[in-house]
């Protein structure tokens, strides 16, 4: 890219970016931080929260002390990671992937 990026200090596996011409979409912080960049102008930031990991444990916890069965399970966390696959075939064929296969694998 010919204009400086200022990404986030640290990368991990929940950073996202995208590139288009003379701008840049940054996703980071575990998908909470938003960052718009464009040739010649400023970065737009945005910065959320994240409470999936607090209700993950929440429930969890809620499960194995009431002996019920917890809400979010191993289906949910494989769906999520299938998610990304997709992503990735997008990526490479420039064509929109359907998701709805995915839903078939964590029934």
């Amino acid at each position: 890219m010919e204009f400086p990026f200022r990404g986030p200090p640290l990368t991990s596996r929940f950073l996202t970016q995208i590139f288009a011409e003379s701008r840049c979409i940054t996703c980071s912080d575990r998908f909470t931080a938003l960052m718009y960049q464009q040739k010649g102008k400023g970065a737009v930031t945005d910065k959320g929260s994240e409470t999936g990991f607090l209700l993950e444990n929440g429930d969890f916890s809620h499960a194995l002390q009431s002996g019920l069965s917890a809400l979010i399970d191993h289906r949910g966390g494989l769906v999520a990671t299938l998610m990304r696959l997709p992503d990735f075939q997008s990526v490479r064929s420039g064509e929109v992937q359907s998701i709805a296969s995915l839903w078939e694998v964590a029934a």
